[in-house]
C-alpha cells in the first residue's frame, strides 16, 4: 500500500518533491529483491531485540561499574565488557533471524510474484499447490534449508564454546548510569512510524 510503484501512498507523496516530480511511478519499487530483504528485516527486528534485551538483563552490573571506576570511557566499556558478554545473545539472535529470513514465505510470495522473483519457499509452495502435487520435489527443494539450519546450529556451538565463560554473578542486573540517548529515541520513533503507524494508516 505504501511503496507500490504507481499507486503507493508514500511513493505518491515522494513524487511531489522537486527532484522526483517528473516521475510517473516510483521512486521506490517494493517489488524488488532489496526491498523484499528490507521488509523482511523489519519483521525480524523484534526477534533480535528480544534476545538482546534478555541478554542485557542477565549482565551483572559489577563488571560495568568496575570498568567505569577504572576510568574507561563509555565506548570502551561497551566494546570490552558489554559486547563480549552479549556474544551468546548476538550469536543466537543472529542465527534465529538468519534461519527465519531464509524460511520467509509471505514477503517473497506477495512482493516477488510481481517482479518475477522466486525463492526456495515460493518454489516449494508452487510444487504443492499445482496439479499434480509434487511432494517429492517440494521436499527436495527444502532440503538445503534443513542442511543449512543444521550448519548454523553447529557454527553457533563452535563460536560459543564453553558458555559458562559468559555467565556473570551479581545481585543487580546492568542499569546504565548515562543519560537517555536522544539518537536512540529518534531511531525508535522512526522505526515505529515506518513499521507500524504508516502501514496502519495506509490500511485505514
Amino acid at each position: 500500500f505504501l511503496l507500490s510503484p504507481r499507486p503507493g501512498y508514500l511513493n505518491a507523496w515522494l513524487r511531489k518533491l522537486p527532484w522526483w516530480n517528473h516521475l510517473t511511478e516510483g521512486p521506490i519499487d517494493v517489488y524488488t529483491m532489496p526491498w523484499i530483504v528490507i521488509i523482511t528485516g523489519f519483521g525480524l527486528t523484534a526477534f533480535v531485540y528480544l534476545f538482546v534485551s534478555a541478554g542485557f538483563e542477565n549482565i551483572g552490573s559489577e563488571h560495568i561499574e568496575a570498568a567505569q571506576v577504572s576510568g574507561s570511557p563509555p565506548w570502551k566499556v561497551f566494546l570490552t565488557v558489554t559486547l563480549p558478554l552479549l556474544r551468546p545473545t548476538l550469536i543466537y539472535g543472529g542465527g534465529v533471524a538468519l534461519l527465519l529470513g531464509l524460511g520467509q514465505f509471505t514477503g517473497p510470495l506477495l512482493l516477488g510474484a510481481n517482479g518475477g522473483i522466486s525463492v526456495i519457499t515460493t518454489d516449494m509452495y508452487r510444487q504443492v499447490s499445482q496439479t499434480p502435487v509434487e511432494y517429492g520435489v517440494a521436499a527436495a527443494l527444502g532440503s538445503p534449508l534443513l542442511v543449512f539450519g543444521i550448519v548454523v546450529v553447529l557454527v553457533q556451538k563452535l563460536l560459543l564454546g564453553n558458555q559458562r565463560r559468559f555467565v556473570t554473578h551479581g545481585g543487580r542486573a546492568f542499569r546504565s548510569g548515562g543519560r537517555p540517548s536522544r539518537m536512540a529515541a529518534v531511531a525508535i520513533v522512526l522505526y515505529a512510524l515506518v513499521a507500524t503507524v504508516l502501514p496502519i494508516a495506509a490500511l485505514v
